[in-house]
């Protein structure tokens, strides 16, 4: 089964989780089915998202493409075991309904890159030895210590 959202669902994703814009968000499903009805999901996510670069604040493509695996489980036997459920992958539905567009959803948001930034950014805050020597110099702690030792 294929999870595609349409322009109106990026939209409220991206304001949902806070980033200028979704492009594209896919995700294909298969499932196997286990005893007591609980569900093996199999999803493959794909999607090209906008963000902001935390240095530079330009905007960013990234492409995602995530493989992630999760257990569908009656919310009734969850309720009945809550002390001896460990697993952080297992995902309650009820009313036999299981809600694949909030799966998707919440599988993206564990995507996303909190710190996104350009490749080439990260050189540019760097110094070179010649440019310290030159900021210790001209700095406005060494102008001001070279005040109070004039006073």
């Amino acid at each position: 089964m294929i999870i595609e959202a349409d322009h109106k669902e990026m939209q409220a994703l991206a304001h949902r989780f806070s980033i200028p814009k979704i492009k594209n968000l896919k995700c294909f499903y298969q499932f196997n089915y286990l005893n007591e009805k609980n569900i093996l999901v199999s999803g493959n996510l794909k999607a090209i998202i906008i963000q902001y670069c935390v240095l530079t604040l330009e905007e960013l493509e990234e492409k995602i493409e995530e493989k992630f695996e999760l257990l569908l489980v009656p919310k009734e036997k969850i309720m009945n075991n809550l002390e001896s459920i460990e697993d952080p992958d297992l995902v309650p539905y009820s009313n036999n309904c299981i809600d694949l567009g909030e799966i998707t959803a919440e599988q993206l948001a564990l995507c996303i890159n909190p710190y996104p930034h350009k490749v080439k950014t990260n050189d540019e805050l760097f110094f070179t030895d010649d440019e310290l020597k030159n900021e210790s110099k001209n700095n406005s702690f060494a102008i001001l210590a070279n005040l109070q030792n004039k006073v």
